[in-house]
Formats: C-alpha cells, structure tokens, sequence
C-alpha cells in the first residue's frame, strides 16, 4: 500500500475505479434482493440477480457502461420472464391463478 501522502490522503492511483462500476451493480443487485422482503412476488429479485451477474461480468471482464446497460436490459427481460413462469407454475399448484 502507498504511503499517505502529507495531510494522510491515499493517492488517486491507487483506488482502482474500473471496479467501481461492478460494485455499484453488485450493491445495487444486493439492495434489490433485499427489497424483495419488503414487497415480495413483484420481480425485485429477478432484476436483482440481474444485476448481479452484470457486476459480477463487468468485474471480470471490463466493458463500457452501454455494454453493461444493454446486458442487463436483456438479462431483465430474461429474467422476468423465467420468473413469471415460476410464480405461475407455483399459483396453479396451489389451484389459483396468476394475477386474479
């Protein structure tokens, strides 16, 4: 670790801000699923995970922030669907339907 410098400020170089983006996402996935217990069956954690996985990529492997909007974009729609799926199929065991 570099030495503060006089005042006990780290110099800029070292913070590595091309994580910063994949933490906020991560963070922001984390908060989402979390959300999710205060409003649950609305798809919070569905979009969550999408975030999720888009830090987690973007962590890996540095992209731009258009390409990270679009994944998650997709990763959304994708997941939103697989969760309708799930909720119905759990609604129609129980003898109720979807949204009624």
């Amino acid at each position: 670790m570099p030495e503060p410098e006089p005042g006990g400020v780290v110099p800029l170089y070292f913070v590595n801000l091309t994580h910063l983006g994949a933490l906020a996402w991560l963070i922001g996935g984390l908060a989402l699923c979390a959300a999710e217990r205060l409003a649950p069956g609305v798809f919070l954690v569905w979009v969550g995970g999408a975030a999720g996985i888009v830090g987690a990529f973007s962590y890996l492997v540095p992209i731009h922030f258009g390409w990270q909007l679009l994944l998650f974009l997709a990763l959304a729609a994708a997941f939103a669907v697989i969760g309708e799926r799930v909720y119905r199929a759990i609604d129609t065991r129980h003898g109720r339907a979807l949204g009624r």
